[in-house]
């Protein structure tokens, strides 16, 4: 075989083998961040804690999880094979490292058991506390307090994919604060004007009309969610669409 041909021929698959260690170097499993205690401890001893550094973003298998102001990440389990070694993306607002203190098990499931995520670079280490819930997620987020126009996400970790992640505008009136909210879906028509969005939230009727009432007893057969507003946890929330609230009245 003529030199010249060889030679590319190497260079060629040497590329390709390259390119395939690239890609697959880009999917991190969460149980390869995992790190030993001393590593985790020498991470600190050498750098000093500071909000100078910050995750932006951070997904698990491609779902954006909730993360509030008071540095705890929130991830809503999807019942599948990889739940508890799920593939991570994040994104930050400088280079940084990632690394995590324990493995991930279903004995964190809703309890007070956190697992610490720490970011770090040469100067700098940033701890963020990992909170796992078997609860579907709404975050409601205000672009305008005057028009009380909101944005509003659902993450619903108990359908099939395709209606997992809904996000739309709405409304949001508060009954009493912390304790009982009614939030309405809209979109914007072909008109620029506001019109109902009609959806089905948590396998409920469509509907683009919502009641959120705080539990005090969780162990309750609710249909529940966790409740963030302006990316601070609120509590668990019992859910029901305007019609569920009509037949309970009727009753």
């Amino acid at each position: 075989m003529n030199k010249k041909i060889l030679l590319g021929l190497i260079l060629l698959i040497t590329l390709i083998i390259l390119g395939i260690i690239l890609i697959l170097g880009l999917d991190v499993r969460y149980n390869k961040l995992v790190v030993s205690e001393s590593k985790w401890n020498n991470i600190i001893k050498e750098r000093t804690e500071s909000k100078k550094i910050s995750l932006e973003s951070i997904k698990f298998n491609d779902y954006l999880l909730t993360i509030d102001e008071e540095d705890n990440i929130y991830y809503s389990v999807v019942d599948k094979y990889s739940k508890y070694n799920p593939l991570i993306d994040y994104s930050s607002n400088s280079k940084i490292n990632i690394v995590i203190k324990n493995k991930l098990d279903e004995s964190y499931l809703d309890n007070d058991k956190t697992i610490e995520i720490m970011i770090y670079n040469d100067n700098y280490y940033r701890i963020y506390k990992l909170n796992i819930t078997s609860l579907p997620i709404i975050s409601i987020n205000y672009k305008n307090d005057k028009k009380n126009i909101v944005d509003i996400n659902i993450f619903d970790n108990k359908t099939k994919d395709i209606q997992r992640v809904i996000i739309s505008e709405g409304k949001l009136l508060v009954i009493v604060d912390n304790e009982e909210y009614i939030f309405e879906l809209t979109k914007e028509s072909l008109g620029k004007n506001k019109r109902e969005n009609n959806i089905s939230v948590l396998g409920m009727d469509k509907h683009n009309e919502f009641k959120l009432t705080k539990l005090d007893n969780i162990d309750e057969d609710l249909k529940k969610i966790k409740l963030f507003i302006n990316n601070k946890y609120i509590g668990i929330f019992k859910i029901e669409s305007k019609d569920d609230r009509r037949k309970e009245n009727i009753e």
